[in-house]
């Protein structure tokens, strides 16, 4: 049905561009633009070239015609385009547009729009507390009967899509139960907007909270669900999100070599495509495979492209986790230097985390730097590294 839908769209945009000029003309071949930017968005994917093809030019007949209605779902998808190939540059651009057009209109769907999409690239940047402060703006603002309908026009509900990285952002920051609650939270006001796209995602992006506490038999059971409704209705996408993250999962239960084999043609899929947002966290995922399947120099030259990418884009938000896995591979090559150089990898994960106040990242990489510490002798240098991380936190001790 969405394939057929995307073939009467196209078509209809050809003849439109066909007209004469003129504002009913223009006001026409911008309903039909949005309308083809969320179709293509639905079945190519986020990062797809056709949604800045299609919605560029709506965005510029939505500035003329000061159609603000239209103009905050145009920019959206825009924003989202940006955000999935890490141009955050062009995403933040993207938001700020969103606000003003909150600012001038005074709408709360373009101010809640504009909270969320600031959430999301602070968390994306790995500033994980100014996430979480514009993720509270959202979910005070955010009204049921007066903004599920958005989901209509973005393919997401914007508190659905805030909870999915609030999972993220509250394990990061040292709150491990509350991100269960919170990936617990998103699909079940995702089964409450009912919208396939928007669940979609809630059954596999929302269950980062639950990868990141290595939690891997509940999101199985959303995949499954997931593969099925992606059959069921059409959406390609669903492919692409089992391979991702059904890969990630088979990785965290130690089914390395599945694991490695599930996840790696959606990872390359979605680089070819131009999708390097989770990049990072996809080739250091792929690493930690290698790395336990006697393929350390594999491991190395993944983990170190993952690090390029992050430098490149600023996309922070799995850096303390990158430089600690590079730590890990390289003592696994069993070489007397490496000891050395992955005790500054350790200690420059660490660097990051203290920065990004990410204590989740904290508490891993301290427990890699004090199991090397204690093979070498130093058990007290160990435990005082260790014992302070662990004693800050209240909860998650189960995980």
């Amino acid at each position: 049905a969405l394939r057929e839908a995307l073939s009467h769209l196209e078509s209809a945009l050809a003849l439109i561009t066909q007209l004469p000029k003129s504002d009913s003309r223009d006001r026409f071949e911008l309903d039909v633009r949005l309308t083809l930017g969320s179709a293509y968005f639905a079945f190519h994917g986020w990062v797809a070239i056709e949604v800045k093809e299609v919605l560029e030019p709506a965005r510029e007949l939505a500035r003329r015609l000061r159609d603000y209605e239209k103009l905050l779902p145009v920019t959206y998808f825009i924003w989202f385009h940006h955000g999935m190939r890490a141009e955050y540059a062009e995403a933040v651009a993207a938001a700020e547009e969103i606000q003003r057009v909150g600012a001038r209109t005074n709408d709360t769907k373009a101010r809640v729009t504009g909270s969320m999409t600031r959430a999301c690239a602070h968390v994306w940047k790995g500033e994980f507390e100014q996430a979480r402060t514009m993720g509270d703006e959202v979910l005070a603002v955010y009204d049921f009967e007066e903004h599920r309908g958005l989901a209509q026009f973005y393919n997401h509900d914007v508190k659905c899509l805030t909870l999915v990285w609030a999972g993220t952002w509250h394990w990061m920051l040292g709150y491990p139960d509350k991100a269960r609650a919170t990936c617990i939270e998103q699909l079940e006001h995702a089964k409450k907007v009912g919208h396939p796209f928007n669940l979609l995602w809630g059954l596999s992006g929302g269950a980062m909270g639950l990868l990141l506490r290595r939690e891997t038999d509940l999101l199985v059971e959303w995949l499954k669900e997931l593969r099925d409704i992606g059959l069921d209705l059409g959406m390609p996408i669903a492919e692409l999100l089992w391979s991702l993250w059904g890969g990630y999962a088979l990785i965290e239960q130690r089914r390395y070599r599945e694991g490695y084999d599930l996840l790696s043609p959606g990872a390359e899929h979605w680089r070819q495509t131009g999708g390097l947002h989770i990049t990072p966290y996809s080739n250091m995922m792929r690493a930690q495979a290698l790395s336990q399947l006697d393929d350390p120099r594999g491991a190395r030259t993944l983990d170190d492209d993952a690090i390029a990418v992050i430098d490149s884009t600023g996309h922070r938000m799995h850096e303390a986790e990158v430089y600690r896995t590079r730590g890990e591979i390289t003592l696994l090559e069993g070489l007397k230097a490496s000891v050395k150089e992955a005790e500054r990898d350790f200690e420059h994960s660490l660097r990051i985390a203290a920065d990004q106040r990410a204590r989740g990242w904290e508490l891993r990489t301290s427990t890699s730097l004090a199991r090397l510490w204690q093979s070498q002798g130093k058990q007290k240098a160990a435990r005082d590294l260790l014992a302070p991380v662990y004693d800050w936190f209240t909860e998650g001790f189960d995980t």
